[in-house]
């Protein structure tokens, strides 16, 4: 069964899982590795969506971007296994919001919910 997704302010898509206690993002992690199916600049790496940096600015070298392909995937292996209590994902600001549109999220093989910006909402 997929979990409910909600959209926080600023382009933030929250998925609230199975919240408890004090959380920690372990995305940001020594052990965390990104990847992605291409690299549109090699400015715009992977690893760029779990540097910490969240202001969805392209300016300011906080995004990863993919060439445009038609299977575009981004993914983080967390590099052990965790229980996993919440998804923060933060879009891009400055424009292309929409890009991301009808993004599958997965936690393992398990899809948990989709994107969908023009509406502002995520399914399940």
């Amino acid at each position: 069964k997929m979990a409910d997704i909600a959209v926080v302010p600023d382009n933030t898509f929250y998925w609230p899982g199975e919240k408890g206690g004090d959380q920690t993002n372990v995305a940001l992690s020594r052990d965390a590795v990104a990847t992605q199916s291409t690299t549109h600049n090699e400015i715009y790496v992977a690893s760029r969506a779990i540097d910490g940096f969240t202001t969805g600015h392209i300016g300011y070298n906080s995004v990863t971007h993919t060439q445009r392909t038609g299977n575009e995937w981004w993914e983080v292996d967390l590099g052990r296994v965790y229980n996993i209590h919440s998804i923060l994902i933060n879009g891009r600001t400055d424009c292309c919001d929409d890009r991301i549109d009808g993004a599958r999220v997965f936690v393992g093989k398990v899809q948990v919910g989709t994107l969908s910006t023009p509406r502002r909402q995520l399914t399940s």
